[in-house]
């Protein structure tokens, strides 16, 4: 049951925070934990992590969103990479030097 309310949570693939205020006044303090896990897990499928150490231009971001055309792409500035990237796609970490 839980799990159907996170995925109803949901509006036009873009989680809904009024959705998400009903359902949360209504939940146990146990189910409430799993929704949120369940939210969480949910967003990380939807979307993609791109860290690089340094700033990258608008034109390689659009070649980078074109590649994941069906999920929601993040851009993050991680000094500590020194060089490359590193792209975390749901649990597949790509690093690239």
């Amino acid at each position: 049951m839980v799990k159907q309310l996170a995925v109803a949570s949901y509006t036009n693939n873009v989680l809904d925070p009024e959705k998400v205020n009903v359902v949360v006044k209504h939940l146990s303090r146990q189910d409430l934990k799993q929704y949120i896990r369940l939210l969480r897990r949910i967003e990380k499928q939807k979307s993609v992590l791109i860290e690089t150490p340094y700033e990258i231009n608008d034109e390689i971001k659009q070649q980078l969103r074109e590649q994941f055309t069906e999920k929601k792409v993040l851009f993050e500035i991680d000094p500590s990479l020194i060089l490359g990237t590193r792209i975390t796609n749901d649990d597949v970490i790509y690093n690239m030097n």
